[in-house]
C-alpha cells in the first residue's frame, strides 16, 4: 500500500495542486512503477487520477492497492485513452495537469521544475527533456535521447507548431508527459478528441499551445518515454481505422495552424506531412494516399524526398518512382511474411 502524498506545502508554502491524470488499460506490468514514480515527485501538493479504460488484465487491481486521500482510482467502460484522459479532468482539482501515460516515468524533479517556470509564466505551457528506453531496460540519464532539438522556449507558439510539423526541415514530436499544462488553458480550449485514436496529443496539445503566450523548457526535468521494439510503424499497421485517425488528427492541425499561418511556408509545411503519408500508405490504403495527394496538390505539392530505406530502392524510386518503389517494397515484405509462416 502506498502512502498518502504529504500535503503540508499546500498550507506553508501555497503551493498549485498538480493532478497527474493516467488513462489505464492492461498496463499491469508497469502500473506499480508509474504510480510510485509519481509518488516520489519532489513536488507537492499532487492528486493522481488513475482512469482504468475496461482492463482485462490485473492493471486495475494492482492500481487499488496504491488508493489513497491522494491517489484516486476510477473505471470506465473501454472507450479508449482519450475518454479516459477526459474523465480525468472532470475529476480533477488541480491548478496544472500532467498527462501520463501507464508505462511511461518521470524524473522525480521534473514537475517540481516545470512549476516553477509557469508560475513565472501563468499563461505559458511548458516542455520537459525526453530520454527514450526500451522495455527490459532501465531508465536512466544516459538514454537515447527524443526529438529534443524540438525543445525551447518561445513567445511564438505559432511557429514553435511550424517547427515542430516541419516547417523548417524534419518534423518531430513531443511525448504527452514531457507538457506540464495549466488547466485554464486546458479550459479554454476543451476536452481531447474522442474520434482520434492515433496522434489524439498532438491535436489536443496543438490546440494548448495555440491557446497560449508561448512555451516554456524545462532542460533539467526529464520524461522517459518507454519503447518496444516490437512497436509497428504507420506504414506497416493493418488498422486502417488507426491511420485514418493519424490524417484527421493532420487536417485538424492544419486547420487550427492556418488560423496563424496561413502562408506559402506554412503550406509547403503540410505538404510535407501529407507527401509522408501518402508514401507510408501505399500501396496498401491506397484510399488514405489518393486523399494525402489531393491535401498535398491543394498545398501546391511538395518535392521532398522520402527516404524508403536500402540502396536498390531507393534506387528504383530514383528511376521509376517512389510509387514503384513502395510497390516493389510492399510485395518483397509480403513474400517475406509469407515465408516465415510457411
Amino acid at each position: 500500500m502506498a502512502q498518502e502524498i504529504d500535503n503540508t506545502n499546500l498550507q506553508v508554502n501555497n503551493n498549485p495542486l498538480v493532478s497527474v491524470i493516467i488513462p489505464l488499460y492492461n498496463a499491469e506490468k508497469y502500473i506499480a512503477e508509474t504510480l510510485q514514480n509519481v509518488l516520489e515527485q519532489t513536488y507537492s501538493p499532487i492528486e493522481i487520477l488513475v482512469v482504468d479504460d475496461g482492463s482485462t488484465d490485473n492493471s486495475l487491481a494492482i492500481a487499488r492497492t496504491f488508493e489513497c486521500k491522494n491517489v484516486k482510482i476510477f473505471s470506465q467502460i473501454n472507450s479508449g485513452a482519450s475518454a479516459a484522459r477526459n474523465f480525468g479532468l472532470r475529476e480533477a482539482n488541480g491548478d496544472f495537469i500532467q498527462f501520463l501515460d501507464a508505462d511511461d516515468l518521470l524524473s522525480e524533479n521534473k514537475i517540481e521544475n516545470q512549476i516553477k517556470l509557469l508560475l513565472k509564466s501563468p499563461n505559458a505551457v511548458s516542455t520537459s527533456s525526453i530520454i527514450h528506453f526500451f522495455d527490459g531496460e532501465e531508465k536512466n540519464s544516459s538514454g537515447t535521447g527524443g526529438d529534443n532539438y524540438f525543445l525551447y522556449d518561445s513567445d511564438n507558439p505559432s511557429e514553435f507548431l511550424f517547427n515542430l510539423y516541419g516547417g523548417n526541415g524534419e518534423g518531430g514530436f513531443i511525448t504527452i508527459h514531457s507538457w506540464l499544462t495549466p488547466k485554464h488553458l486546458i479550459d479554454k480550449v476543451g476536452f481531447w478528441n474522442e474520434a482520434l485514436t492515433v496522434d489524439d496529443d498532438g491535436e489536443f496539445f496543438c490546440r494548448v499551445v495555440l491557446a497560449s503566450n508561448g512555451v516554456r523548457h524545462e532542460p533539467f526535468g526529464i520524461n522517459y518515454y518507454r519503447k518496444f521494439r516490437k512497436t509497428k510503424s504507420l506504414s506497416s499497421q493493418t488498422n486502417e481505422i488507426a491511420i485514418k485517425s493519424a490524417l484527421h488528427a493532420l487536417e485538424l492541425k492544419q486547420k487550427h495552424l492556418s488560423q496563424y499561418q496561413d502562408n506559402s511556408r506554412y503550406r509547403k509545411a503540410f505538404a510535407r506531412a501529407y507527401k509522408r503519408m501518402a508514401v507510408d500508405t501505399y500501396p496498401r490504403f491506397y484510399g488514405i494516399t489518393r486523399l494525402c495527394i489531393e491535401k498535398l496538390d491543394e498545398l501546391g505539392g511538395s518535392n521532398h524526398d522520402v527516404t524508403l530505406g536500402g540502396n536498390i530502392i531507393e534506387l528504383i524510386k530514383k528511376i521509376f518512382g517512389w510509387k514503384a518503389a513502395r510497390l516493389i517494397q510492399f510485395c518483397i515484405r509480403k513474400i517475406s511474411n509469407t515465408s516465415a509462416k510457411c
